[in-house]
C-alpha cells in the first residue's frame, strides 16, 4: 500500500478545483449587482451610482453599465461550455440563422 506524501511545515495540501454551480444569477442590492451561483454563493459584486451628478466623483459605473457587466459575468459558464464544445449554444443558432 502506498503511503500518502507528507506535508512539511509551511507547505499546503493541493487544493481541489472549485466548482460553481450553474446557473449563475444577477440580483440588485443596495447600489450594486451581485452575481451568485445556484447554491447562493456570491461570486462577484458590481457597484454603481444612481445619481448622475455624483457618478464622476465616485468613479462608479452607471446603473445600466453595472447591470450589463454583471449580466456578462453571469454568462461565463455558458460561454465556457460553448468554447469547449460541450454545448453548441448560441454559436450553433447563429450559424443556422440565414439572416446573418
Amino acid at each position: 500500500m502506498k503511503r500518502p506524501k507528507k506535508i512539511t511545515i509551511g507547505e499546503t495540501a493541493p487544493a481541489k478545483p472549485r466548482r460553481f454551480m450553474r446557473p449563475w444569477s444577477v440580483t440588485e442590492r443596495d447600489g450594486a449587482y451581485e452575481v451568485r451561483d445556484a447554491a447562493g454563493l456570491n461570486l462577484a459584486t458590481v457597484h454603481f451610482e444612481d445619481q448622475a451628478a455624483r457618478q464622476p466623483h465616485s468613479q462608479r459605473l452607471s446603473k445600466d453599465e453595472a447591470r450589463r457587466d454583471a449580466a456578462q459575468i453571469a454568462r461565463l459558464p455558458a460561454l465556457l461550455r460553448i468554447e469547449k464544445g460541450i454545448d453548441p449554444g448560441e454559436a450553433q443558432s447563429r450559424d443556422c440563422d440565414p439572416t446573418r
